[in-house]
C-alpha cells in the first residue's frame, strides 16, 4: 500500500518562527490604534494595554534573544518610545504618550513578524538538512529543490519513492509509492525512526493508505509539472488547485545520478 503522511516538523530545538508569530497574535489594541480619538479616558487604557501587550511579549526569553540578534535597532526603537511615552505620561501629556506607545507597537510588531519570516525560512532549512540526511542514512539517493515558500525532496531506494514537501510553517507532507502489499509501512517506519535518532519529532501525523501506485497527490501533482529539472523541483512548482481534476500521469523511476 502506497501511503501520504501529513505532520508538523519539529526540531529538538524551540519553534521560534512559531513563537514569534504568537507574540504578535491578533489584539483588540490593533482596532484602538485606528481610531483618532483623542480622549484622556481612551488614550490611557490604550497605554495600559499596550504597556501589558510589550510586557508580555518581552517577558518570554527566545523572544528577546531572537529579536536583539535578528533586529537589535527595531528592539532598541522599540524601547525607547516605550520609555518615552511613559515619560510622557508622568507629564501628564496623555495623548503624546498614546502615540508614543502606538509606535512603539508598531516597530515591535514589524520587527516580530520580520524576524518569524527569517527564522521560519532557517528552520526550514534545517529541517530540510536533517530529513535529507535521513533519507539517506536509510539508503536512499536523495535530491532537494529550495523554493521561496517549501523545499521539495525527492527521494529513491530500489524501486520504492518518497516525495517530502516541507514549508516554513514547518507542516510536512510525506508521499511514499512504488511499494508492494504492505512495503511501504518498513520504509515509513525507518524513515520515522531515523528522523527521531537525528533529533526530529513529527506532531500532527495524519496518514492516508491511498493504494495509488502512482503515489498520492503529492507525487502525481509533482510528475504533472512541465519543464521541471527533477521530481523535487516539480514538488516545489506544483500548484494545487481544488478545481484540478485531470489525472496526474504516473512517476516512471528513473535512476538517479549523484553530482
Amino acid at each position: 500500500m502506497s501511503r501520504t503522511t501529513t505532520s508538523t516538523v519539529t526540531l529538538q530545538r524551540e519553534r521560534l518562527a512559531a513563537t514569534l508569530r504568537a507574540a504578535v497574535g491578533s489584539h483588540q489594541l490593533r482596532r484602538l490604534a485606528q481610531t483618532p480619538s483623542r480622549t484622556a479616558l481612551h488614550a490611557s487604557d490604550i497605554l495600559h494595554g499596550l504597556e501589558a501587550r510589550t510586557t508580555t511579549i518581552l517577558a518570554t526569553t527566545a523572544v528577546v534573544d531572537t529579536l536583539a540578534s535578528y533586529a537589535p535597532t527595531a528592539l532598541a526603537t522599540s524601547t525607547a518610545l516605550r520609555d518615552r511615552g511613559r515619560m510622557a505620561l508622568t507629564n501628564g501629556d496623555v495623548a503624546v504618550a498614546r502615540d508614543l506607545a502606538l509606535q512603539g507597537d508598531r516597530v515591535l510588531r514589524d520587527a516580530l513578524l520580520t524576524t518569524a519570516a527569517t527564522v521560519a525560512r532557517e528552520e526550514r532549512v534545517a529541517a530540510t538538512d536533517v530529513v535529507g540526511q535521513a533519507l539517506t542514512n536509510i539508503g536512499c539517493t536523495v535530491r532537494v529543490s529550495t523554493g521561496e515558500a517549501k523545499t521539495g525532496i525527492w527521494a529513491e531506494r530500489d524501486d520504492q519513492m518518497v516525495a517530502v514537501q516541507l514549508d516554513d510553517e514547518s507542516n510536512a507532507q510525506i508521499d511514499i509509492a512504488g511499494c508492494d502489499g504492505d512495503a511501504c509501512t518498513p520504509l515509513h517506519d525507518e524513515l520515522d525512526a531515523e528522523l527521531s535518532r537525528l533529533g526530529v519529532r513529527l506532531d500532527d501525523v495524519s496518514e492516508t493508505e491511498h493504494g495509488d501506485e502512482r503515489g498520492g497527490t503529492l507525487i502525481q501533482r509533482a510528475a504533472a509539472v512541465r519543464g521541471k529539472k527533477d521530481m523535487a523541483e516539480g514538488i516545489v512548482l506544483a500548484r494545487p488547485s481544488r478545481f484540478e481534476n485531470t489525472p496526474a500521469p504516473a512517476w516512471q523511476r528513473s535512476r538517479l545520478e549523484v553530482d
